[in-house]
């Protein structure tokens, strides 16, 4: 996964390396480490296919010449117009990838197993000083593995080298104490298999057969669709004020008609920042069309569970997603109801249930598709007609990442995307 932000002027690369090493040397215990790939899982036997683990190097010194991380800049021969506009218009293209992480890194680390296999740091910073008519901008990308780290978690990262280049103190996330030497498994991995041996066994999930049959169909759609259709992957921005001013006339709205008064005021500032109005906003436009009205869809929105288990995983920067299921909507629901109707019925399954068996029913699918390696697929089961996956990472608050302290000046946007040699049909942050 790759991060990147566009600031105006040029930021001193060698501050922000020297700030680096300063965030290594506090917690080189996960940022140092190596994924290494491995003939089974050695801490269960679940798992008889390959995995991957993460060496990380014991407190003290790192040995001479080791790398921690890789970081490269240069400067683009290639002016900043020849990619986008200045001032960037709010719906524009993607702007090209190798900008931002460099050609010679691309192949190394795109997957975890070619980490692996190179012996590649887990994290890549590249920065590319750029002119645009006399102007000079800095294009800055932070490549790191999402097998490792969340939305969130590597947020830890980038608001560290911003404290540590400012001049601020900054907290080490989990673990910042010597731990023994020896295998380790994820302490979020431990909870979910904790919660599945308490599971309700009256829930279940498709077989490895069920899912084997899927496959067929599911890379037939994902061809079609990106080589006959040709999805697009674009950028949008929604002026901060124009989303604050629309968000809070629908809260309006539904403090007005909310009859449960006690739970809107108790969630108003967590539906002030979520995602549910954006959410119903872009469905409605998508199925605006009148012959659509009758098509169902379902819903997977992202979840981040380090509130739970009494937060044990607060300061863990590890992966800890989930996608939990929504109630079905309509697309009827979604062009005609009222935003606040179903922004409401969104975020009270969200805020309301425990999100325990959700996770563990998660966990028990990727058991499911480890077992079809290397297909792998958590197709769906054809019980709606679409299905959508919702990711929000606002709460990172990365999006306008002050780099002045590194010389650099306004931050103008930010984008996020995957690396993968098909891009997916649809993608949307």
């Amino acid at each position: 996964m790759v991060k990147r932000w566009i600031v105006e002027g040029v930021v001193d690369t060698e501050k922000i390396r020297g700030a680096l090493d300063w965030v290594v040397s506090k917690w080189h215990m996960m940022l140092a480490g190596r994924v290494e790939q491995t003939g089974r899982n050695i801490l269960s036997d679940s798992y008889p296919h390959h995995m991957h683990r993460v060496r990380i190097p014991l407190i003290g010194e790192l040995p001479s010449g080791y790398e921690s991380y890789t970081f490269s800049a240069q400067d683009s021969p290639i002016p900043l117009s020849h990619y986008t506009e200045i001032p960037i218009p709010a719906f524009s293209n993607r702007l090209y990838a190798m900008l931002f992480i460099g050609e010679d890194v691309h192949s190394k680390i795109i997957l975890s197993s070619c980490a692996a296999a190179n012996g590649t740091p887990i994290i890549h910073w590249n920065i590319a000083r750029v002119v645009q008519l006399g102007q000079e901008y800095s294009c800055i990308g932070l490549l790191y593995s999402h097998g490792l780290f969340d939305g969130l978690g590597w947020s830890f990262i980038v608001h560290a080298l911003v404290a540590e280049f400012a001049g601020r103190h900054w907290d080490v996330p989990l673990p910042n104490h010597p731990i023994p030497p020896g295998l380790h498994m994820n302490p979020f991995e431990a909870l979910l298999r904790r919660e599945d041996a308490a599971m309700d066994s009256s829930r279940s999930t498709l077989t490895s057969e069920d899912r084997a049959s899927l496959f067929p169909t599911y890379l037939f759609v994902h061809l079609w669709l990106t080589f006959v259709h040709g999805p697009a992957h674009c950028n949008i921005i929604i002026p901060y004020r124009v989303h604050t001013k629309w968000v809070e006339e629908r809260l309006k709205t539904l403090g007005s008609r909310c009859k449960n008064r006690d739970w809107r005021q108790s969630n108003y500032q967590t539906l002030h920042t979520s995602r549910e109005f954006p959410t119903h906003r872009f469905l409605q436009a998508l199925y605006s069309n009148e012959s659509d009205r009758q098509w169902t869809l379902g819903l997977w929105i992202q979840a981040i569970l380090r509130s739970e288990w009494n937060g044990q995983l607060e300061a863990v920067p590890a992966q800890l997603q989930h996608w939990p299921g929504f109630p079905i909507l309509t697309s009827l629901e979604v062009t005609t109801f009222p935003p606040h109707k179903t922004a409401y019925k969104l975020a009270k399954v969200r805020l309301g249930a425990s999100r325990f068996s959700d996770a563990a029913m998660y966990w028990k699918m990727w058991q499911e598709a480890d077992r079809l390696r290397p297909i792998r697929v958590l197709g769906t089961t054809g019980v709606t007609d679409d299905t959508w996956t919702v990711s929000n990472v606002s709460r990172a608050r990365v999006a306008h990442v002050d780099w002045t302290a590194a010389g650099g000046g306004r931050t103008l946007t930010n984008y996020v995307f995957g690396l993968s040699k098909v891009g997916r049909p649809v993608k949307s942050r």
